[in-house]
């Protein structure tokens, strides 16, 4: 799964965003997902909640927390690799360094070492070792 510092193109309600399959998803995973991104909160504030609608033409959210859907939507994938590029750029201090906490913690349970999971463990390591390498440099 991939996410960038520049927001997507995102048209549909916000539970459309985040699961993509909106007849087959998994509501507790859901919730992880926008937990670990930080954005639950302001989602359930909304009138209409995940049903609310997200276009370009009636963007209700702001740059900020359409990435934090992106992130949400990112991990909801449940992939083997995870690329994060300059995912907190437009977010405050505070903020990025909770979600990149929270994603380590996530990337950490999802991924424990077991014989089982050998080479591909091995592959995430490498990936998150490098993405957590340049972070350090920024």
């Amino acid at each position: 799964a991939f996410i960038c510092e520049r927001t997507a193109r995102i048209d549909g309600s916000i539970l459309e965003n985040v699961v993509v399959n909106c007849n087959n998803y998994d509501e507790s995973r859901l919730i992880k997902c926008v937990e670990i991104a930080s954005i639950r909160r302001e989602i359930e504030s909304l009138p209409k909640s995940y049903d609310t609608i997200l276009s370009h033409s009636n963007m209700c959210l702001s740059k900020g927390q359409i990435q934090r859907i992106l992130i949400a939507r990112t991990i909801y994938k449940d992939a083997d690799i995870y690329l994060f590029d300059e995912i907190t750029n437009c977010l405050g201090e505070q903020m990025g360094n909770d979600i990149i906490e929270k994603i380590d913690l996530f990337l950490k349970e999802k991924h424990e070492f077991t014989p089982h999971t050998g080479i591909r463990y091995l592959r995430i390591l490498i990936i998150y070792t490098i993405y957590k390498m340049v972070m350090c440099l920024i």
